[in-house]
């Protein structure tokens, strides 16, 4: 009788008198020591990749043993735990292979939603004592598993690194299903044959060939864009509201390049550097900050009744890569300081159907560098703010990705130096928005 989920299976294999041992077992050292992955993450694989959607196997061997570090996952780690040796082997090869970067984190989620089942043959282990639980009864169990996915129809592909999971190739039909090997990605046997296996580009080449999607290697899960100075080219408008705005108080008008250095950080602050260098060259105002609510007053009916938009100009190939990252499976966010209507107008109008969310300015709502708004909308969409590549032109945006712990890519393509933003120390500075698909691997 052929299955269709992982619980029929587990129900099965759970009626064997070995899993009443292997039970018993697990209880007694949940009971007695530290054991991990925390009890509730045991079967954490089997719960992220449906049976009906593997369509790429990673066997590991047992979780990792220290603490912080497994998830339920072969290979991956939790967010905060470093980058473990083995997974930096392979993180090097598929940046070999893709022109990754080195990710920030090493939690491999973001795989296993794609169908990417990150499988161990031992599920549970000892706090520091590798290999602890082995021969309790868990690799019969995972041996049923890997049998009863070579008995689906649907083709899988079988990815075994090194001795141990090689020693499973005898589960798995080869009529039907695709099987590379390599040697095991740790530093005692990365250099022996995982180095150069080629394997994450075989995978995505045999799923094209079947007419199905590639996998998206990235560990990450969103990309999240500033909007003015990088993804588009807004200071003529910018500017063609501010001097409408300030008609209102003096008879003095600024140019694009006038602006630049009053944006980034949102609409207030541009209005009080803008009414404080007009009173400075000027000699204009008492009262600054009533002069400045005016402003303020003024240009938000101005960004609401004119057609400024038009000014806006998206920058050369930025549409072909958000349309790249889209169809590589990415959410795309809008995270600005613009306000919320003006923000959401001009996504809608120059990216239709690209982005997932616009998160622009809204009354009584923290301005960037604060990213408790995005870590909440990113949420809503069913990912970690962790899991996310935030892509900004000024510091305020590196100051947002560091405070949300954000990969951080900052652009030289906007309104900043290049030797600024190097002083800034994002993760990675670009040239071109075609540079970003190459750090992300797409």
């Amino acid at each position: 009788m052929s299955v269709e989920t992982w619980q029929e299976i587990l129900a099965e294999e759970k009626a064997k008198p070995y899993y009443a041992r292997l039970h018993a077992l697990t209880d007694e050292a949940y009971q007695k020591g530290t054991v991990y992955p925390p009890r509730e993450a045991i079967f954490r694989a089997l719960s992220l990749t449906p049976f009906a959607a593997v369509r790429v196997v990673i066997l590991g061997q047992d979780p990792y043993h220290g603490r912080g570090q497994a998830q339920g996952l072969s290979f991956s780690v939790a967010h905060a735990a470093a980058i473990p040796p083995s997974l930096r082997n392979i993180f090097k090869e598929l940046g070999d292979e893709t022109g990754m970067d080195m990710p920030r984190h090493g939690s491999l989620v973001a795989w296993a939603l794609q169908g990417v089942l990150m499988l161990n043959t031992v599920l549970t282990v000892a706090a520091g004592a590798a290999g602890s639980h082995r021969g309790r009864g868990w690799e019969t169990l995972t041996d049923a598993l890997i049998r009863h996915l070579s008995q689906r129809e649907a083709p899988v592909i079988f990815l075994l690194w090194g001795r141990d999971a090689q020693n499973k190739r005898a589960l798995i039909d080869e009529s039907r299903h695709t099987v590379l090997c390599a040697a095991h990605p740790s530093p005692f046997a990365a250099h022996k044959g995982f180095f150069g296996c080629g394997h994450f580009k075989k995978v995505n080449e045999l799923l094209v060939a079947r007419g199905a999607r590639p996998i998206n290697w990235s560990p990450y899960r969103a990309v999240v864009f500033d909007m003015d100075g990088t993804l588009v080219d807004s200071a003529a408008a910018i500017c063609a509201d501010l001097n409408a705005a300030i008609e209102t108080v003096t008879d003095a008008r600024y140019t694009a390049n006038d602006v630049l250095p009053f944006l980034g950080e949102g609409v207030r602050v541009l209005i009080e550097r803008a009414v404080d260098d007009l009173a400075a060259r000027q000699c204009l105002y008492q009262g600054l900050t009533s002069v400045q609510d005016t402003v303020y007053r003024r240009y938000q009916e101005v960004v609401m009744t004119t057609d400024s938009d038009a000014k806006v100009r998206v920058y050369d190939g930025m549409t072909d890569v958000l349309r790249r990252l889209r169809t590589a499976g990415f959410i795309l966010g809008v995270y600005s300081n613009k306000n919320h209507e003006p923000a959401n107008r001009i996504a809608e109008s120059l990216f239709p159907g690209l982005f997932d969310f616009v998160l622009g300015q809204k009354e009584g709502q923290v301005r960037k560098p604060d990213t408790e708004a995005l870590a909440g909308m990113l949420k809503e969409h069913g990912v970690y703010i962790r899991d996310t590549i935030y892509v900004g032109d000024g510091d305020t945006d590196i100051h947002t990705g560091r405070n949300g712990r954000m990969k951080t890519v900052a652009v030289a393509w906007g309104y900043r130096n290049r030797a600024l933003l190097e002083k800034m120390k994002p993760d990675r500075l670009l040239d071109c928005p075609e540079e970003l698909l190459r750090e992300i691997g797409v």
